[in-house]
């Protein structure tokens, strides 16, 4: 093994030394030339090593022989609502999206339909789950999600529904409410957390109950 001051005319894999750079870091930086034509500039200890033996073209080299399912992708090809135009490297391709947009995807995010579009059909689809939420909303008073949402955790009682309240004189009360459409309901004020606890599920048979039992959501643990 050469030492690491007399590398110049060296071949390390695809790469030949041309000459002693400069210094960094108190190592050597030699400038090489990659067989492809490329000029890196790479310390001693990275060449002696062997942990570079290119200027990256090696890596995509094997990335196409190992990925030999490539060979059957090819422009015009279509997934999903993405179109391929252009190939941009060995396991990239750019990609019309029917909207307009165009997307750089990879070759198996294609092929297993982890990216269907330019990112618009995913957006689409969350438009729409709003906007369903809110007509549900507007028709009966609830949204619905909100009934089997976990507890808060700004909650300090650990029941949901049920807050902490500190009198005047000092004393604890614990409050049990529920909001529907806006507005709250409360139900009394307790002295241990289990009869707000109670309280709160009567209140959820009042307002809430009605409407998991027509959706077929039975129970009242997680309701919010």
């Amino acid at each position: 093994m050469p030492p690491k001051s007399d590398l110049l005319g060296k071949i390390f894999g695809r790469l030949t030394v041309l000459e002693l750079s400069h210094k960094q870091n108190r190592q050597q930086v030699w400038k090489c030339q990659c067989i492809c034509g490329q000029i890196r500039y790479i310390t001693s200890a990275m060449l002696i090593s062997g942990n570079t033996r290119s200027c990256g073209c090696l890596i995509g080299d094997v990335a196409r022989k190992t990925h030999t399912k490539n060979d059957d992708m090819k422009v015009g090809d279509r997934y999903g609502s993405l179109t391929i135009i252009k190939q941009e490297c060995n396991l990239k391709w750019l990609c019309q999206c029917d909207c307009g947009e165009q997307k750089v995807v990879r070759s198996c995010d294609l092929r297993n339909k982890q990216v269907k579009s330019c990112g618009c059909l995913q957006k689409e689809s969350i438009k729409t789950t709003l906007k369903q939420r809110w007509l549900q909303k507007e028709q009966i008073g609830v949204d619905i999600p909100s009934l089997t949402k976990s507890i808060s955790t700004r909650n300090t009682t650990g029941v949901k529904g049920v807050s902490r309240k500190r009198m005047r004189n000092g004393d604890v009360k614990y409050i049990a409410s529920i909001t529907v459409n806006g507005r709250t309901h409360r139900l009394g004020e307790h002295e241990t957390i289990e009869e707000a606890a109670r309280a709160r599920k009567k209140l959820e048979e009042m307002y809430f109950q009605p409407y998991l039992e027509k959706r077929g959501k039975r129970g009242h643990g997680n309701i919010g």
